[in-house]
């Protein structure tokens, strides 16, 4: 069942969301790497940009440094899960 607009993922949502660094002896995603594309999802949700669903969908992101611990990667996807959605819906009108 799709999800109503109210239920979609909003700007809001984007800048308000936070991750917990993954379990000690995994490294997680880059934290930069993971704000840019917040950012850029931020501004696509506010139509400021024409960031597409695909690019999120196909998002890749570094390693962080040695020795230290980026995002949860778990966190992230779903998160990104739901940012792709969200821009899916902008997509189709």
């Amino acid at each position: 069942m799709p999800k109503s607009r109210r239920e979609l993922l909003t700007a809001d949502d984007v800048r308000e969301v936070t991750f917990s660094s993954p379990p000690i002896g995994e490294r997680g995603y880059r934290r930069d790497d993971v704000d840019d594309l917040l950012r850029r999802i931020e501004e696509r949700l506010e139509s400021h940009n024409r960031l597409s669903a695909q690019e999120v969908r196909t998002a890749v992101f570094r390693p962080p440094p040695l020795f230290r611990r980026g995002y949860h990667e778990d966190q992230v996807d779903e998160f990104l899960d739901r940012a792709v959605v969200a821009i899916q819906s902008l997509e189709s009108g």
